[in-house]
């Protein structure tokens, strides 16, 4: 059985980025509401955390992919395991 990779359009990729746009900003208003450690007073407020928490995610997830990569190759990722177990 063959896997097709569709390819990627513009429109789609950006209509996935709005779904997850809404559903961030529906799970932080969750949040806020059910009083979980997040007090937010404004629409306003949740949306710039969820595009902050986006900018920062889009910044670091590839630094550290590319700091972390080697390690977990050269380990088997048992690295992985000894580090997230002894702390």
């Amino acid at each position: 059985m063959e896997i097709f990779k569709e390819k990627q359009t513009p429109r789609r990729s950006f209509r996935r980025s709005l779904i997850v746009l809404i559903g961030n900003i529906i799970g932080i208003y969750l949040i806020g509401f059910l009083g979980l450690g997040i007090k937010l007073s404004s629409f306003d407020d949740i949306l710039l955390l969820v595009l902050f928490i986006g900018l920062v995610n889009s910044i670091l997830w590839p630094i550290l992919t590319r700091i972390a990569m080697p390690f977990l190759v050269l380990t088997f990722g048992f690295g992985a395991l000894i580090l997230r177990n002894s702390s």
